[in-house]
């Protein structure tokens, strides 16, 4: 580039980006091969790109357990990548009847940027209906209404490889939550903070009124 940095793109994926690499290139160093000796070295490729998933809800909830609402979600690096290969070949009405079948929500109204396009973001934004559990009094819900994840996918009983990540990612939930008159919160998730690999990894976890 102009400023002298080194811009990193695999010409053999579609899906791909200017400093988005396929997961199985990005290793923590690059070599640099060039017909002059001297131009030979080392590139790092472990900070390479910004990888951000970033999902906004702000929703109702009635006394019937009915949540309304809209959902925007950011897609940046990796995660752009991603959802370009999700999307490919597939129209609107698909793109609909996976949110709605993996959520177990109503989509009422859709719309997306930077699916048709070569660029390292896409943003996607739905308003949606979606049915809780209700038991008499009681409404009983997720309060990020949306999990990341559902399960644990570290189910092996003997663990002999190390886990891999193969690149550097944040994902953000940010959540508002209106609740219906006459309500009252029963019990409130705790707040909570894990981290591991002294520090390479952490997960932060805040709930309030």
């Amino acid at each position: 580039s102009e400023d002298n940095k080194y811009l990193f793109l695999d010409g053999s994926v579609n899906n791909g980006y200017i400093d988005i690499l396929p997961p199985v290139l990005m290793a923590t160093k690059g070599r640099i091969i060039s017909s002059n000796p001297n131009g030979e070295k080392w590139v790092q490729l472990s900070n390479l790109g910004n990888n951000h998933l970033k999902s906004s809800i702000i929703a109702k909830l009635n006394e019937n357990g009915l949540i309304t609402g809209n959902r925007t979600i950011n897609y940046s690096g990796q995660y752009s990548s991603v959802i370009h290969k999700e999307a490919s070949g597939k129209d609107t009405i698909s793109l609909i009847e996976k949110a709605e079948n993996e959520h177990n929500i109503q989509i009422l109204k859709y719309s997306q940027t930077g699916l048709t396009e070569f660029c390292p973001n896409v943003q996607e934004f739905y308003e949606f209906e979606k049915q809780i559990t209700t038991n008499n009094n009681f409404i009983y819900l997720n309060p990020l209404i949306f999990p990341h994840k559902t399960s644990n996918p570290f189910i092996q009983a003997d663990r002999k490889l190390p886990v891999e990540f193969p690149f550097p990612e944040s994902v953000t939930f940010a959540v508002s939550l209106e609740l219906p008159e006459g309500y009252i919160v029963e019990e409130m998730p705790k707040a909570a903070t894990i981290t591991i690999g002294d520090g390479l990894a952490t997960c932060r976890y805040m709930a309030q009124i």
